[in-house]
């Protein structure tokens, strides 16, 4: 009920002037002497005013009933006579109740379109509220002594009558005419409701006004305006259908109050009966046929706006919309499903849906639709489409099964979408992740993803394999985990105030491995922004072959400066040595033969070969030693020692000897590898005070690349492998470290020297090789010493006798920084006749031969010297002297002097200290072209 805009006064006054005209109309028509009368307008104006206009318009009914009650003069008492006011009271209250029932159960609303809205007027209005109404006009009555207390049921029923048809006829005619219609009219309807009311008033004079329509017997008669009635219900509604009633009604009555028509029975009250049962019929009849018909008109049309609503909805969709059997027989597709496959709508309608997918995957969509239930009738998946040009397509299929209502499968609805792009985006995204998890798997690097609270999101296996631990362990937990506690706040540190860098700041940490073991690592953070959450990506390095290769460095840094200050101190010793041996060889000269300074100059001699012997294990550790390499079968060098070192190891060590075939040649000097091999096996007999085992193996070894030793780098290649093992007490770590340096020893005071190990290390370095130690305390020791194989068969060790010697009349440059060493070989030279110029310096001889204009046959020079070198001095002497010899000598190796020949001929080279009949010797055979 929604209350009309009219004013409160203005449409009180108008209710109640139309109260009182319906009275009026409702007085004329009246029957029994005008006391009953047979539909009552004023109840049924009373109700259309209340539910037009709100219950604010109650006054208006009250006024209007007290109004008509005055107009009937003293025929009801007094105005203000108890009659008069019930009346007024019982109009206003029947009202009030009939609109308050339909609103409050109805939802009642006054077009009545829908048929539980006339159903609920018929009942609350029509019985129920009227009663109200009839029931204080009958106790009127009664409290007023105008009727009977016995009589008050019997009128309860004769006032309900008339009220309930006035509610039955005035009401929806009223409430139609006022509130908008649902219906749309044709355009030719003013035509067709003439010809219905035209038809209606003829069929109701043809079945009440007619001469053959007299008497009860000819009462089906009076349903001839039946049909058009019904005409005006269907095609009109409420207003067709309550015009008609009225019209029917207004005749009916008419022409029964004149007492004719079917229902005249020749008396009043019988008559009433019987027409007003025809009226109540027509009414009621009318009303729910109009309902019906409104309802079922709107029902319908918005099936079609519904219908077209769907229709534009799945026309206008991208998507492919189709609706199929479950044999799959298409009964409907969309334009897009048309445009796709490239065929009409009448084309497809018909075929098949299931072709249309790839055969292997048909067994997918068949799965899924076997498990649709009206429950969960939806089912979505994935499907390729081959087309017929062979382009392979992806679909995604949601489908809607369609159940009828016993819950038959009857129809299949799908909507289906390409997503090609976004598979395709999908495997190019997998892809992308496989190859960055092929990456990350195969990077050497650990590779850590923390969020922003620094917590563990991602590990590599290389992180597990630096930290010893699995991923499982470490994800979602703190990276200080990783960290040991000391470098806490070296990273935290590192986070404030080198993160963001580009690139990123590396910092040297200690992780913690899985088994509580510190490894060194190198660490880098970087930092990226994903939206509001950053994301840190650190790097992990493991530097413990790093740290081991630093260490390792370091010690051979160490041994260089250690060598380098070694061969230093035995260059300068050679020196001395050569100026106190070759003064002795002079002074041994001049004695007499039996002179008995002779043995005192031979003690000498002697002490001055022991020292030299010293300043060769010094030179040998600096690699600055003279060697004399040649071809050597190493089987055959330890086989010939096996002998000495029996004698050298006594009884309580058994030698035992592995030696590989064939035989394996390498270019040493012979003497330097006998004296490595004693030394290993004098040290590995005081490792075994107690008796052991001294073995002695030799093996083929082949490097596929470079192998790194704590004595350094070994570049590929072939190497012949020399072991020598004892079953010892082994060493420390505090013991490998310092091994090789010179002086360094274990031993006690006055038993050893620390020379033997670091004459070990330069041989083997000097002859292009590298050593490795194994070592377990308790157990033994094991030198691993790798030597290059060469080709060919091993020559015979050349003579060092020295032959006799005469002297000469050449001229010799000779070339000399030491001044005592200097004068000694001018001295020896002279006593052998031989012509000698003497510089201290290479400039000094280049001026002093650019003054001496004769034939300079031979040149003494030193290879160290101030200035420039003994071989840059013979290089330029050379230039301008071609036939000039060269002979150079040093307390160094002959290493630098052999730039100066060609790679196919020796050097003539004499390293200090040496005997003066070995000088004179060489100078001689030089001279004498015995040696170039």
């Amino acid at each position: 009920m929604r209350p009309s805009r009219v004013s409160t006064p203005v449409g009180a006054l108008l209710l109640a002037a139309l109260y009182v005209i319906g009275g009026v109309l409702g007085n004329r028509s009246s029957f029994m002497g005008g006391t009953v009368a047979l539909v009552w307008p004023p109840s049924g104006i009373a109700l259309a005013g209340i539910l037009l206009f709100g219950y604010r318009m109650w006054w208006g009914v009250a006024i209007g009933a007290w109004v008509f009650t005055l107009a009937q003069g003293s025929r009801f008492g007094s105005p203000f006579g108890f009659f008069t006011i019930s009346t007024a009271i019982g109009n206003t209250v029947g009202a009030i109740v009939c609109a308050y029932l339909l609103e409050r159960f109805v939802g009642f609303q006054n077009s009545m379109e829908r048929l539980k809205h006339a159903i609920g007027f018929i009942v609350f209005a029509c019985f129920l509220g009227t009663t109200v109404n009839a029931t204080f006009n009958a106790m009127g009555l009664c409290f007023s002594h105008m009727l009977a207390w016995d009589q008050l049921f019997t009128n309860v029923v004769v006032w309900w009558v008339p009220n309930a048809m006035g509610a039955l006829v005035v009401t929806p005619i009223l409430l139609a005419w006022s509130s908008p219609s649902s219906l749309r009219l044709a355009s030719r309807w003013p035509l067709e409701c003439c010809c219905c009311i035209a038809g209606l008033i003829v069929g109701t004079q043809m079945s009440f006004n007619s001469w053959f329509v007299y008497g009860v017997e000819n009462y089906p008669l009076a349903f001839l305006p039946y049909p058009f009635l019904v005409w005006g219900a269907l095609r009109f509604g409420q207003r067709g259908g309550t015009t008609g009633t009225l019209v029917v009604a207004t005749l009916s009555i008419y022409e029964l109050l004149h007492r004719r028509g079917p229902f005249w029975l020749g008396t009043d009250k019988t008559s009433l009966m019987l027409i007003g049962c025809y009226i109540g019929v027509v009414a009621v009849g009318n009303l729910l046929l109009a309902s019906a018909s409104v309802e079922r008109e709107i029902a319908v049309r918005q099936t079609e706006e519904s219908e077209k609503r769907y229709r534009g909805v799945v026309e206008d969709q991208s998507d492919l919309v189709c609706r199929f059997l479950p044999d799959g027989t298409l009964v409907f597709v969309n334009q897009a499903y048309c445009r796709f496959h490239g065929k009409t709508r009448g084309q497809l309608i018909g075929s098949n849906f299931f072709p249309s997918l790839m055969e292997q995957d048909r067994e997918i969509p068949l799965q899924e639709f076997a498990r649709m239930t009206p429950q969960e009738p939806m089912q979505s998946f994935d499907n390729k489409l081959l087309l017929d040009h062979g382009r392979l397509l992806w679909q995604q299929c949601t489908v809607r099964a369609l159940f009828d209502e016993s819950g038959q499968l009857t129809e299949f609805q799908a909507v289906i979408q390409d997503i090609t792009r976004r598979k395709e985006s999908e495997e190019a995204l997998r892809l992308g992740e496989e190859r960055l998890r092929a990456i990350l798997d195969s990077m050497v690097d650990g590779v850590l993803v923390l969020d922003q609270e620094g917590r563990v999101t991602l590990f590599n296996p290389a992180a597990e394999r630096i930290f010893l631990r699995p991923a499982a362990e470490v994800l979602r937990q703190p990276v200080q985990n990783l960290l040991a506690a000391d470098d806490w706040p070296k990273y935290r540190d590192y986070l404030s105030r080198h993160l963001g860098q580009n690139p990123p700041k590396i910092i040297e940490v200690n992780g913690v491995r899985g088994d509580g073991q510190p490894r060194p690592i190198d660490l880098a953070v970087s930092e990226i922004i994903r939206g509001a959450a950053p994301m840190w990506i650190v790097i992990v390095r493991d530097i413990t072959e790093r740290k081991r290769l630093e260490d390792q460095y370091r010690q051979a840094q160490k041994m260089e400066a250690v060598g380098r200050l070694a061969g230093g101190i035995a260059h300068d010793f050679n020196n001395l040595m050569q100026a106190i041996l070759g003064y002795s060889n002079l002074l041994d000269r001049r004695l007499g033969p039996d002179d008995p300074n002779h043995e005192t100059i031979k003690n000498i001699q002697r002490s001055l070969d022991h020292a030299s012997s010293l300043t060769r294990q010094l030179l040998a550790f600096s690699r600055k030693q003279v060697l004399k390499p040649k071809l050597l079968a190493l089987n055959k060098v330890v086989a010939e020692m096996t002998h000495l070192l029996q004698r050298v190891l006594g009884e309580t060590v058994q030698l035992k000897l592995s030696l590989a075939e064939p035989v394996a040649c390498i270019r040493a000097d012979p003497g330097q590898m006998e004296q490595l091999i004693l030394n290993l096996a004098i040290n590995a007999r005081d490792a075994m005070p107690q008796g052991g085992v001294l073995s002695i193996e030799t093996s083929h070894v082949v490097l596929t690349e470079t192998r790194t030793f704590s004595s350094g780098p070994l570049a590929p290649g072939s190497y012949a492998l020399l072991t020598v093992s004892d079953t010892g007490c082994g060493m420390t770590a505090e013991v490998l470290a310092h091994l090789f340096e010179p002086f360094y020893t274990t031993k006690d005071i006055g038993k050893g020297t620390g020379l033997g190990l670091s004459n070990v290390y330069g041989v083997v370095k000097q002859t292009g090789g590298e050593i490795t130690v194994t070592t377990t305390v308790g157990k033994g020791t094991s030198f691993h010493i790798y030597l290059p194989r060469f080709e060919g068969r091993p020559g015979e060790e050349e003579s060092t006798h020295l032959k006799p010697s005469g002297g000469g009349h050449e001229t010799v440059l000779l070339v000399e920084d030491e001044e005592l060493v200097r004068s000694m070989f001018v001295e020896v030279l002279k006593s052998a006749g031989y012509d000698v110029l003497e510089a201290t310096q290479g400039s000094e001889a280049l001026a002093l031969a650019e003054r001496f204009p004769e034939p300079i046959d031979l040149l003494v020079t030193d290879v160290t010297m101030p200035g420039f070198s003994g071989v840059e001095l013979a290089r330029r002497l050379g230039a301008t002297r071609p036939d000039m010899r060269v002979l150079f000598v040093s307390g160094y190796t002959g290493q630098e002097a052999e730039q100066w020949g060609k790679l196919d001929r020796p050097v003539q080279f004499l390293q200090k200290p040496f005997h003066s009949d070995a000088l004179l010797n060489k100078v001689r055979r030089i001279l004498d072209h015995q040696e170039k």
